[in-house]
């Protein structure tokens, strides 16, 4: 896992999607596991960001893929605006999360 500080590193925000096509970095990816029989999604707390997600991939089993939803306005994404219509963020959600619901 590359980890530095409270963040995630650039290394883990998968370019790729489980396809292998581009993908976006809304969902960091810690631990690539291809063999993953269940892939877990986290979505931090009110104000929090992936960092709060950061030791778990290294606990879970292998079978287990972690996820971690990094919000617009937080953490790498900082540069974007924060979303503050609820609609609008499940929206944009729904379509950066849609590539990786190839498994439960």
């Amino acid at each position: 896992m590359t980890m530095r500080g409270a963040e995630f590193s650039r290394e883990d925000h998968d370019a790729n999607g489980p396809s292998g096509k581009p993908s976006s970095t809304a969902f960091l990816r810690p631990e690539q596991r291809p063999n993953a029989r269940i892939r877990l999604v986290c979505f931090p707390y009110g104000g929090g960001g992936a960092q709060a997600y950061r030791a778990w991939a290294a606990r879970l089993p292998a079978d287990i893929e972690l996820l971690a939803f990094q919000p617009p306005g937080r953490g790498p994404r900082r540069r974007e605006p924060a979303i503050g219509d609820m609609q609008a963020l499940t929206k944009a959600i729904l379509a950066d999360l849609s590539p990786w619901l190839d498994r439960p």
